[in-house]
């Protein structure tokens, strides 16, 4: 599978922990200084949609529970399909890490896939094989 520097560099984050929208946003601003702000948002967007198409990410929607100490507990995960991605991130609000500051039960991360996990595999069996 061929993917983008971008893309791989994502999935390649991925691999010990999820990562909320926010992170992306954050990492395509520092890898592109002098874009616009809605260019970062445009490739962020994109960079999501891409991956999501090619089946190594998804996005899921995480209900949490705060237990005692004020830690936060996964409850349940959903994995949401391209078309409720495609409208979840069409608002800029989406990409804050708790879009409600408010109500910090629901979050959204990205993560891979079984198929982006078999990728992850072949991305390391080359690097430690040289």
């Amino acid at each position: 599978m061929e993917l983008t520097k971008e893309e791989r560099a994502l999935l390649v984050e991925l691999t010990d922990f999820c990562m909320p929208l926010s992170e992306v946003i954050t990492d395509i601003h520092f890898s592109h200084p002098k874009a616009s702000i809605s260019q970062k948002y445009i490739m962020a967007e994109n960079l999501v949609i891409s991956v999501l198409e090619k089946g190594i990410i998804c996005l899921c929607k995480l209900t949490l529970e705060n237990t005692k100490d004020n830690v936060y507990e996964v409850n349940s995960s959903t994995i949401l399909s391209i078309d409720e991605v495609t409208e979840h991130i069409a608002n800029p609000i989406s990409w804050e890490q708790y879009p409600d500051k408010s109500d910090k039960s629901i979050s959204y991360e990205l993560a891979p896939t079984e198929l982006g996990e078999k990728v992850l595999d072949k991305i390391f069996a080359v690097k430690s094989g040289s």
